[in-house]
């Protein structure tokens, strides 16, 4: 793991199974206490930390840096690979470079666990594919905040891709309708909206989604936010073109709105727009990967 995003999804099956944990310091900054570590390296010395642990499998999530380096140096040294949250694709060159990641984790991971059908349905002619649910899900369960609307969007931008130089107008009319609470991240996106908004430093996990409970509506490119608004219930525009989660838009609680964010978010508040379902599963990926890994 790197990245916190990883660290949360990957939180539940650790726990389950009481997996020995790898810190590779990708996002430093964003590190949680979810986990206790045994290990904190870096991407270049992972061949050396596997070559020494020489693991049963290694279990790698999404589409991060991390995920992809300790499948290839896995792959090189003949330990299988086991994929947390396979088969998502946006079909686009965006997210770049995650999108590649994935795809090139699928060649060689030798399981594949996916959060639903439609990501299985991307992974036809593998072995090993199995549909598990979202683990983010899992977590979010685990720590379930009371939720609530206080009359504030959640924003949080920080993918590469986005250009932010859009965003900031659209986020500048939105504040006329509605209170913004933005957390802004550590790399350059967080850094240029600091200098037109009043910002918020990112929250630990269990903090975060707290806040994101008591929002009226969220807006996001994250993909983690496109599974907890569901569950959470709570109408999300999405600061992307594209998305690798596309089922989330058959919810009606959803809007993929590009750079359109000021027309959308104003048509999700006029039309309060609502989750229909929770496409992720129901909390449970993480004991049905122990039962099938045991």
């Amino acid at each position: 793991m790197g990245t916190r995003p990883e660290i949360i999804k990957l939180y539940p099956i650790w726990k389950q199974m009481n997996l020995k944990a790898i810190w590779t310091n990708q996002s430093k900054d964003l590190k949680q206490d979810l986990i206790k570590f045994d290990i904190e390296t870096t991407l270049n010395e992972l061949t050396s930390v596997l070559k020494r642990e020489r693991p049963q499998y290694v279990v790698v999530q999404g589409d991060t840096r991390t995920a992809f380096y300790g499948a290839v140096k896995a792959f090189e040294l003949k330990i299988p690979v086991v994929h947390v949250e396979a088969g998502l694709r946006s079909w686009s060159d965006n997210p770049h470079p995650e999108e590649g990641f994935r795809k090139m984790i699928s060649e060689i991971a030798s399981v594949h666990f996916c959060p639903n059908l439609e990501q299985a349905n991307n992974l036809q002619g593998k072995q090993n594919v199995y549909v598990v649910g979202q683990t983010s899900i899992d977590t979010l369960k685990e720590f379930m905040p009371e939720i609530s609307d206080e009359g504030y969007a959640v924003v949080t931008i920080h993918r590469h891709e986005v250009d932010i130089s859009r965003i900031i107008p659209e986020l500048k009319k939105i504040e006329r309708l509605i209170p913004l609470k933005i957390f802004a991240h550590p790399n350059s996106k967080g850094q240029e909206l600091r200098k037109h908004f009043k910002c918020l430093d990112p929250l630990p996990y269990r903090d975060f989604i707290k806040v994101l409970a008591k929002a009226k509506i969220i807006i996001s490119d994250s993909g983690g936010i496109q599974e907890e608004a569901p569950y959470l219930n709570k109408p999300l525009i999405i600061a992307r073109e594209t998305t690798e989660r596309p089922e989330i838009l058959q919810t009606g609680g959803a809007v993929l709105a590009g750079y359109n964010l000021f027309e959308a978010t104003k048509y999700a508040l006029e039309n309060n727009i609502t989750h229909s379902h929770s496409p992720f599963g129901e909390g449970k990926a993480s004991q049905i990967i122990k039962a099938i890994l045991s």
